[in-house]
């Protein structure tokens, strides 16, 4: 009785262990033949994906090694929240070119020194957030977006640069970008 009690309860958290450690990497998916990444939360048909290709697992890594450049302000922006919703973001820096996140993402952008304004579009409306920053200097700003039945809210948070670093590193990177 006890051995079995025991194999049962050892079958048992074998289990667990294989389905915790899926989650504590589930952005680890494969990019697409066509070099996009999808986010897919359940099943397939509620996935998200990027229209553009993603940088190669190398330069995701690399950028999660969070090293300075002697040269520009690194910004990084996280979108990795539990209560995101499934839907591509826009985000723009100084009104140019868009860049689209999917949840748990970020990108990685190297700026000129000084202050810079980082937008994003969500439901028919711009948030804005200015940041500022040194050569040198590695900064943090997370999308704070929230999706429920009832409505939903977003919003900048630059608050824990912390927090923003270890979300980071479980988010994939969509996009490196040099703006100098």
């Amino acid at each position: 009785m006890k051995v079995a009690m025991r194999a049962s309860v050892s079958a048992g958290l074998a289990i667990a262990m294989v389905a915790l450690s899926g989650c504590s990497h589930r952005w680890e998916r494969p990019v697409r033949a066509d070099g996009t990444y999808c986010y897919v939360l359940g099943k397939a048909r509620n996935s998200v994906c990027t229209v553009q290709p993603v940088p190669p697992i190398e330069a995701d890594q690399r950028a999660k090694l969070f090293k300075p450049d002697d040269q520009a302000f690194t910004l990084y922006v996280v979108r990795h929240r539990w209560a995101d919703a499934s839907e591509r973001v826009p985000v723009t820096i100084d009104a140019g070119s868009e860049m689209l996140t999917v949840p748990e993402s970020m990108l990685r952008i190297r700026l000129t020194p000084g202050s810079h304004r980082v937008s994003m579009a969500w439901e028919g409306k711009s948030k804005v957030e200015t940041v500022e920053g040194r050569a040198g200097e590695v900064r943090f700003v997370q999308m704070a977006i929230s999706a429920w039945s009832w409505g939903s809210t977003c919003e900048w948070d630059s608050s824990n640069a912390e927090d923003a670093r270890a979300r980071a590193l479980k988010s994939r990177l969509l996009a490196d970008v040099d703006m100098r």
